[in-house]
């Protein structure tokens, strides 16, 4: 699982263009990794995502050139060259079941948690609605069922 947030938590995607950029680059470069992406949101300051690594991975680089690209683009979307956009990021391995589908959770009801969606298939810039349309309501009630985001693991993903 990755996190980043912007620095100082400035909502910097504000518009469409900006969360379509994050969009297009994200599976641009987890296509030229070799990442499988499990489960993404991104917000206005923050992003978190699911993936699967290869072995050998440069997670390092991946998130480098993501973050330089996208601060690129951001900058001339918003005519603010040289300004820094991303803080630094935060990477945690998941080592069993559980854990990975509640962080699954989480990250699609982050929108929720933040106030920006009443429930996660009112925000589009998150793989809760591929889901929904693949696997359907019921099966991503189940997994919420069997796996919910506790208090406590909101604490400890925002430390």
């Amino acid at each position: 699982m990755v996190t980043a947030h912007t620095l100082g938590h400035t909502p910097i995607l504000v518009s469409e263009e900006h969360f379509e950029v994050w969009q297009n680059t994200f599976q641009e470069l987890t296509a030229q990794f070799s990442l499988t992406v499990a489960a993404w949101v991104v917000l206005p300051n923050h992003y978190h995502t699911l993936m699967h690594l290869p072995v050998g991975n440069h997670l390092g680089e991946f998130v480098q050139r993501f973050h330089g690209r996208t601060s690129r683009a951001f900058n001339q979307l918003d005519e603010r060259k040289g300004r820094k956009i991303w803080y630094t990021y935060w990477d945690q391995c998941i080592r069993d079941e559980s854990t990975y589908w509640t962080r699954f959770n989480y990250i699609h009801y982050n929108p929720v948690k933040h106030g920006y969606a009443t429930g996660p298939s009112f925000w589009r810039y998150s793989s809760y609605l591929e889901y929904l349309n693949i696997r359907g309501q019921s099966w991503l009630d189940d997994c919420w069922l069997h796996y919910p985001v506790a208090e406590s693991l909101t604490e400890e993903i925002e430390k």
